[in-house]
């Protein structure tokens, strides 16, 4: 699926930059950010779930749960890298709230929305068979 491999894309490069401190937090958390939405718009796409043109990663859990997809505990929290996707984007860190981002592990959170919406896809296919 087209949404997984990129949000591999966006993993590989977090992975890959997430150790080289001239890269900013900005571009990091975008990264990360996209990585989670993408993983959620391909799990939604795989159970013919609807949803619309966005960057809220709460917006995309919520229509999991309205549709009775339970979602493991470690997605609490997911929804806070969604500020990276716009206003962080293109905007520094509000005052205050600019301290690093915990930069380790990032790629495995990433890679773990990736993996747990590929046997979610497999388990479903697996079980229409």
């Amino acid at each position: 699926m087209l949404l997984l491999k990129k949000a591999r894309q966006d993993a590989l490069l977090i992975e890959k930059l997430s150790g080289d401190p001239d890269i900013a937090d900005d571009v990091i958390g975008f990264h990360v950010q996209q990585a989670i939405e993408k993983s959620l718009k391909a799990f939604l796409v795989s159970r013919s779930i609807k949803f619309r043109r966005t960057h809220d990663i709460r917006e995309l859990l919520d229509l999991l749960k309205d549709n009775k997809i339970e979602v493991p505990p470690w997605v609490d929290g997911l929804d806070s890298w969604t500020p990276y996707a716009v206003e962080y984007r293109y905007d520094d860190l509000p005052e205050g709230e600019n301290k690093p981002i915990d930069r380790a592990g990032l790629s495995s959170l990433a890679y773990a929305a990736i993996e747990y919406v590929e046997k979610q896809c497999t388990t479903e296919k697996g079980q229409s068979s």
